[in-house]
Order: C-alpha cells, then sequence, then structure tokens
C-alpha cells in the first residue's frame, strides 16, 4: 500500500484529489538535501475571469446587476464558483427579489451568497437583485456600494509561468519523480 493512500485515508485535512508530496531524503538527517529550485516569470497572464457590477439607485427601490464571465481563453471550466455580495446598513436585505435562484440571505453578516459548480471558458452569469432601502423617499444623490467577492477554483491555468529544476550534479541529491498539477485560487473582490 502506497504512504500516499495511507495520508489521505486516515487524514481529516486531506481529501481524495488533494496535491500530497512524498518526498524521501538521505538517512543522514545531518547533511542538507536541496530538493529543487524553482523561478516564476514576471509576464502575467489574462485573469481567469471577468466582473462587472453596475448599481441603479431610485427613490424608493435600488437594483443591483452582477456579470461573472469566464475568460474564453481558459483551458479548463472555472469550478467551485462562490459568490459573495454584502448588503450595506440602508438596505432591507430581507427584500430582496433575485433573478437567479439559490441566492441565500444571511440577516447575520448581511450578504447574499450564490455558489455554482463550474463555468465553462466563455461562459457569462448574470444575476440581478432588487433591494428596497430602511427609510424610503429620500433623495438619493450617492448609490450604495454592494461589495462583491467571487471565489473559484481554475486547474490548468495559472498566472504565470512556473519552472522546476532539480540539481542532478549535487552528489547529495535525490531522485524526485514529480507530477505537476496546476491549480490556482482566485479571490477577486469589487466595490460598486
Amino acid at each position: 500500500e502506497d504512504i500516499t493512500d495511507n495520508i489521505i485515508r486516515n487524514s481529516k485535512s486531506v481529501k481524495p484529489g488533494d496535491r500530497v508530496l512524498r518526498i524521501r531524503l538521505p538517512t543522514d538527517a545531518s547533511k542538507k538535501t536541496k530538493i529543487a529550485t524553482y523561478t516564476c516569470s514576471e509576464d502575467l497572464r489574462p485573469i481567469p475571469m471577468m466582473i462587472k457590477s453596475k448599481v441603479q439607485a431610485e427613490v424608493e427601490k435600488c437594483r443591483v446587476g452582477v456579470k461573472i464571465r469566464s475568460n474564453p481563453s481558459n483551458l479548463k471550466s472555472l469550478t467551485q464558483v462562490a459568490i459573495l455580495m454584502a448588503i450595506p446598513p440602508d438596505i432591507q436585505g430581507e427584500t430582496v427579489k433575485l433573478t437567479r435562484q439559490g441566492g441565500v440571505w444571511d440577516a447575520m453578516k448581511r450578504t447574499i451568497s450564490w455558489s455554482v459548480d463550474s463555468l465553462a471558458p466563455g461562459d457569462l452569469l448574470e444575476i440581478q437583485a432588487q433591494f428596497e432601502y430602511v427609510t424610503s423617499g429620500e433623495d438619493r444623490n450617492i448609490s450604495p456600494k454592494f461589495p462583491v467577492l467571487v471565489r473559484c477554483d481554475a486547474q490548468q491555468d495559472q498566472f504565470s509561468d512556473l519552472t522546476l529544476r532539480v540539481d542532478r550534479s549535487d552528489p547529495n541529491s535525490v531522485p524526485v519523480k514529480m507530477k505537476l498539477t496546476r491549480s490556482v485560487r482566485i479571490l477577486h473582490r469589487k466595490i460598486t
């Protein structure tokens, strides 16, 4: 039985599919052992998603529109997309009317959250919400702010190049076999 299988089966924090690295070092623990070196390029690729939001304030109501688009150049779908919208104190969150089902209002945190399994490259997700103000009939010169936080997983896409090298000329180097999985978590916050 592989030790990696044993770690995954017996650990509560490691789930199947998570990356587990196993490194065997020389028995002499007093020696330093270089496992690998890495470099990252300074060239950044476009981010895997784009977010646009708009607030339309009226006397009695306030409308918010959010568009989330997966970058068409993504190699794979964005997965585990979580969207969180904070509701300002002058808005009655309980009065929300949503165009997309699945939004959950949390009165304690004053947030509405959505969960989407995946967004294929180029897919567009639109969310519209309408709220009532706590006090109606006031002159609203300044639109309320609705911070939007989006988190997702993007496999096979990364922001910069990463090069790994194993120094085999070092007499103390150990053979390393590596299976590289590129994964990135994106955290985007936009205040409208």
